[in-house]
């Protein structure tokens, strides 16, 4: 059992309460060294994926920093911030890359090996 059996249901919410705010607090800290890490990024390394042909409407091709996970699409003037990295990886797959967008951003600075040499 923990030490904290014995505090009353308002000690609790009120901890909980304190809790939120400062996920809030945090939340709002990672937002903003996020931007600063993307305004930074040199985006040297990408992963891209195809335009794609889904229904009636294509989809544009798309590239995210893995650095700094910034992405952005490709269509119409080409890409402005991604345009000079290296793509070290194509993602055929678009659910793939999406799959691949959600979770690799930000775990690494290095390119991981097992995306050498995949472009």
């Amino acid at each position: 059992m923990s030490g904290d059996d014995g505090l009353k249901g308002i000690d609790l919410r009120d901890r909980i309460i304190s809790i939120t705010a400062q996920i809030k607090d945090l939340q709002k800290k990672r937002g903003e060294l996020l931007d600063r890490l993307r305004n930074e990024c040199t985006h040297e390394a990408l992963v891209q994926t195809p335009c794609s042909v889904s229904g009636l409407d294509p989809l544009p091709p798309e590239r995210m920093c893995i650095i700094c996970g910034l992405s952005e699409e490709g269509w119409g003037s080409g890409y402005k911030k991604l345009s000079k990295g290296t793509v070290v990886r194509v993602i055929e797959n678009r659910d793939e890359y999406y799959r691949y967008r959600e979770l690799k951003p930000l775990t690494t600075v290095v390119i991981p090996e097992d995306m050498c040499g995949k472009a």
